[in-house]
């Protein structure tokens, strides 16, 4: 991005949200998602920056406003995957608090009840 200028594309941007999704699956906090992100644009500054020569300066303002306008895109994807994998998590565990709740007045077990195996069902004879 720093050399063309270019965005992440859809394909990258799918791929960032589907990384962000993954993470929040196993456990990882959103800030450190997000914060990986901006560490990376810091390490690209920190690499970029000193290396200019003052009569870079309008080039260093543009190289600065393309990685914001990267970070901000990203941070969106990173966030949308995460909330959306987060969302569908918090959905499952209220299906099934709700089935065992369900079960509970009728005094049955919490407990769901167990299928038999498919090899164990013969037909009537």
């Amino acid at each position: 991005m720093v050399r063309t200028g270019e965005l992440p594309d859809q394909a990258e941007q799918t791929a960032i949200r589907e990384s962000s999704a993954r993470r929040a699956d196993e456990g990882v906090p959103l800030e450190a998602v997000v914060g990986a992100y901006r560490i990376g644009a810091e390490k690209r500054a920190a690499h970029v920056f000193p290396a200019a020569e003052p009569g870079d300066l309008s080039d260093l303002l543009l190289v600065q406003r393309h990685m914001l306008t990267c970070l901000r895109l990203v941070s969106c994807e990173v966030a949308a995957g995460y909330v959306q994998e987060r969302q569908t998590a918090l959905s499952d565990e209220q299906v099934a608090l709700q089935s065992l709740l369900s079960r509970l007045p009728e005094g049955g077990s919490p407990r769901p009840r167990p299928t038999a195996p498919a090899s164990d069902c013969r037909p009537a004879t």
